[in-house]
């Protein structure tokens, strides 16, 4: 099963501001992730939703929410932000 990423708008800034080592980091994750065939072995549920995740990437967390389109899993990437700014 391939998995693709997609930026919301707000994740979309967010990555934009992070520093240049940051965003290095968590494009290689994303690359990482996206070549697994379960890319969710990797991610924790949210407590009280059924189709948000996270996963961490040292101090960051990257929030998404899961869709099917036939044989391809769409992670929406909603936010990225620092660990102690992401659950507000």
């Amino acid at each position: 099963m391939k998995s693709v990423f997609h930026f919301s708008r707000t994740a979309d800034k967010e990555f934009a501001k992070l520093n240049q080592s940051v965003r290095r980091r968590i494009f290689e994750k994303l690359i990482f992730w996206g070549k697994q065939s379960d890319p969710f072995i990797f991610a924790k549920k949210l407590t009280g939703s059924t189709k948000r995740f996270r996963f961490r990437v040292g101090d960051y967390r990257i929030v998404v929410s899961r869709r099917r389109s036939g044989e391809i899993v769409i992670l929406l990437i909603l936010r990225i932000a620092h660990r102690r700014e992401i659950y507000d």
